[in-house]
């Protein structure tokens, strides 16, 4: 009796709160989150459930500690990162450490008493969001956005019927039980996209987190500065309307150099690049880009259509400059020098006017 008693005074020294809360991990990773009691915490510990008490009050604390740990699994981006890196890599740990506890998904924004990794957690998104110009009001939209994203995907994810490996015979399974010519976009996206060789549903997750990432970068482009109040605001969605500008198209003899020339005039990036035309935007989901078709004609006539660029007050002379380093050229179109405006013309003679600072499009 002496000798078990030892034993068990030897466990007891041994348990502390990190082998608990490690221990609760393992029950739920095992069986749920359903799963785990004080006696099923006990019994994988290998120790009298009261022996519990002496590091916790109850199950919530545990609640609080092993959501704690989930978030400490999560990596943090490396210190150099810039806000889309940074976000991105935050995303895609976040993603991978949820598929390895599935049961915290509902359970990661509900705690009252966070532990300091989830507080460092949260503390770091934002500080990455507020220190790359993102507004308060917009950091919190941006969290918030990610957050759904994030725990929305891992729950869709961890929720079906098969994984990559079952993924086709599932498929098959379930497309037999289709009535003869039902549901054909179904059937075709199942047979064109799941059944092909590779096919992984964790792969829509990077997808949809591009197009999140290229919306938030357009928003933080359209800023003058860190503190823009329009970083606060929605952007302006046009319902009902028909027809919305889609791009400005610019005739060109050479496609590419005319098209370099733009995105660095603008700070914007080339979209697609084809033999015939060259598109360019801040991203492919903008509201407008510029795209470069080719014409074998010369130029012979002033503009129909030009574009106004605008910049701070205080940077328009050194921006005008940047743009004739570029390739630019004056136009004397009899400017009297008392003028607001500023003509130039692309290397291909297309004229534009670089206009004093505009806040809006009538300001």
């Amino acid at each position: 009796m002496a000798a078990n008693g030892g034993a068990d005074a030897e466990k007891r020294v041994r348990l502390s709160r990190d082998r608990l809360l490690r221990g609760a991990i393992a029950v739920a990773d095992t069986a749920g989150i359903g799963s785990l009691t004080m006696r099923s915490l006990a019994q994988e510990l290998g120790v009298k459930p009261m022996s519990l008490y002496h590091h916790v009050t109850n199950k919530e604390e545990i609640l609080d500690g092993i959501i704690d740990l989930v978030f400490s699994e999560i990596e943090p981006p490396a210190a150099d990162a810039d806000w889309r890196s940074a976000m991105r890599h935050r995303a895609i740990s976040a993603r991978s450490v949820l598929g390895r506890h599935p049961w915290a998904i509902p359970l990661m924004e509900s705690r009252a008493n966070p532990g300091p990794a989830t507080l460092r957690y949260h503390d770091s998104v934002i500080g990455t969001l507020r220190r790359a110009g993102f507004s308060i009001g917009m950091a919190a939209h941006a969290f918030s956005l990610f957050d759904s994203y994030v725990y929305g995907f891992a729950l869709q994810e961890a929720s079906l019927p098969f994984d990559t490996a079952t993924a086709p015979d599932v498929a098959e399974s379930i497309m037999a039980q289709f009535p003869t010519g039902g549901y054909p976009y179904l059937a075709e996206l199942t047979t064109e996209h799941v059944l092909q060789p590779g096919y992984d549903y964790g792969d829509e997750f990077e997808f949809g987190l591009d197009v999140i990432l290229d919306s938030l970068e357009r928003l933080l482009t359209m800023a003058d500065g860190p503190t823009d109040r329009r970083l606060t605001e929605r952007p302006l969605i046009l319902a009902g309307m028909a027809v919305l500008l889609h791009h400005i198209v610019i005739d060109a003899h050479d496609l590419p150099t005319l098209a370099r020339f733009w995105t660095q005039v603008l700070g914007w990036r080339i979209l697609s690049e084809r033999e015939r035309e060259i598109v360019i935007g801040t991203a492919e989901t903008a509201p407008v880009g510029i795209c470069f078709m080719p014409v074998t004609d010369r130029k012979i006539t002033k503009n129909r259509v030009h574009l106004d660029l605008t910049s701070g007050a205080e940077e328009r002379d050194a921006e005008i400059e940047r743009i004739l380093a570029l390739g630019a050229r004056r136009v004397d179109i009899g400017q009297t020098g008392a003028e607001s405006w500023t003509v130039l013309a692309d290397p291909e003679g297309n004229e534009f006017c670089v206009v004093r600072p505009k806040t809006t499009l009538i300001g």
